[in-house]
């Protein structure tokens, strides 16, 4: 990760907490409306039950996925949000709670535009405790769908899915070096 994203990253968490900053992109990413929202399938031989479960990383709920039987695809089990509103030129923070039953399990997950033209994924080892991840991401397109893959059979816990805007603007300062000194004071990111 570059130096810039750093500084977004931390700049980010920062503006995390200040009033104003923008809602959670995605309806319903933490299940407190039931499965509301979100489209569940097992198909091409694939066995999986979706419920909602109170053992939850925030709020009340959990999206609880017991997955049986592996499909003919890695898309055969896999869960898609609603599409949320994405804009081409920026990045988005998404972050997302999860654990399985089993320590070393994976899921994949995904955001894709509606034609599957566009389509960003990352695998995700998952373990027993509840744990937090995150993932930066710029949208090829403006209508989005947060997908999440079952790839591997056993139990599977996601809560408080969120996606929120990440563009912030920082400036930067033109670095100028004087070739004919050889000790130059830096100051920023890095040197003092």
């Amino acid at each position: 990760m570059s130096i810039l994203k750093n500084l977004q990253t931390i700049s980010f968490l920062i503006l995390l907490t200040a009033p104003g900053f923008s809602a959670n992109l995605l309806l319903n990413g933490g299940f407190e409306d039931d499965l509301n929202g979100w489209t569940r399938l097992a198909s091409n031989g694939g066995a999986a039950t979706f419920t909602t479960d109170s053992e939850a990383a925030e709020g009340i709920k959990s999206m609880k996925t017991e997955v049986t039987t592996l499909g003919a695809n890695a898309w055969s089990i896999q869960a898609i949000s609603s599409a949320w509103p994405a804009e081409t030129d920026r990045d988005y923070l998404i972050t997302f709670y999860a654990k399985a039953a089993t320590d070393g399990a994976s899921l994949r997950v995904l955001i894709q535009d509606l034609s599957y033209g566009n389509q960003l994924s990352m695998d995700q080892v998952l373990s027993t405790e509840w744990t937090r991840y995150e993932w930066i991401v710029e949208p090829g397109d403006t209508s989005m769908d947060f997908v999440i893959h079952f790839i591997q059979t056993g139990t599977f816990w996601i809560d408080d899915i969120q996606i929120n805007d990440f563009e912030i603007d920082i400036p930067v300062k033109p670095l100028t070096l004087d070739a004919t000194r050889m000790h130059q004071t830096m100051v920023g990111v890095g040197g003092a």
